[in-house]
């Protein structure tokens, strides 16, 4: 019978996960958030004497998982690990009766997004992270949401009750104002291609198809480092 060497992270792993996140050569947000990072949904590792690998996943509204921050070891890749973290994500998320898989890819990132696609993610969105704040003056109400996937706080989603929103309409612009979960210290807000976005006035995170750009969106910034990403998915049940 085949060893499983996958299993949930507890508080006494953080010390690995956390050196497993430095070694990567990622972006080491999970650093940044340090110990707390456990308590946010479910971090399972790959642990054959020792921690090689870790996968974090958080359910969503829609009854669809989210998973984020998978991190093999520079010196155990290429043995299948995040393979297997994903799957046994996967598995134990059909169990609970979850629909879909989502995860989250930047384009530069090739054995990321070739591991999805080999798993059978399809891209469904994209989106371009900017800085900034827009003026909604002179948006009237205007209708109810459109079925796209919206990003929640770099978690991903399609709109449910559990967070309603209200499309707004100035000219061809299309505004979906609604109610989001806090990134960390910031909130992260979308602006959906096509049509609708969701905003938040001050100084917020927004993300923004570049065909949306418009002289009502030229303050905004890209977020150095973090400029774009490619939204993946796949039916689990």
């Amino acid at each position: 019978m085949e060893i499983s060497y996958v299993r949930k992270a507890t508080k006494g792993d953080w010390s690995c996960i956390s050196n497993v996140s430095r070694r990567s050569g990622y972006s080491d947000y999970i650093n940044e958030i340090g110990e707390k990072y456990l308590d946010m949904g479910e971090t399972i590792v790959y642990d054959k004497e020792g921690i090689h690998g870790f996968l974090k996943s958080q359910l969503m509204p829609d009854n669809s998982v989210y998973l984020s921050g998978l991190r093999v070891d520079p010196e155990s890749r290429r043995q299948g690990i995040g393979e297997m973290l994903t799957n046994s994500m996967i598995s134990e998320s059909r169990m609970k009766g979850v629909t879909r898989a989502r995860i989250l890819v930047e384009p530069s990132n090739v054995a990321s997004l070739s591991l999805a696609h080999k798993m059978r993610f399809k891209d469904i969105e994209q989106f371009h992270f900017y800085l900034g704040s827009i003026d909604t003056g002179g948006f009237k109400e205007f209708g109810e949401w459109p079925e796209r996937v919206v990003d929640l706080g770099f978690e991903y989603s399609l709109p449910v009750t559990d967070f309603p929103a209200t499309l707004l309409k100035s000219g061809h612009n299309l505004v979906s104002v609604s109610n989001t979960i806090p990134v960390w210290d910031n909130h992260a807000y979308t602006i959906m291609g096509k049509g609708p976005f969701i905003f938040e006035e001050g100084e917020s995170l927004i993300s923004v198809p570049e065909e949306f750009m418009s002289d009502s969106l030229k303050n905004l910034k890209p977020v150095e480092g973090f400029e774009t990403a490619i939204l993946l998915e796949k039916a689990i049940v």
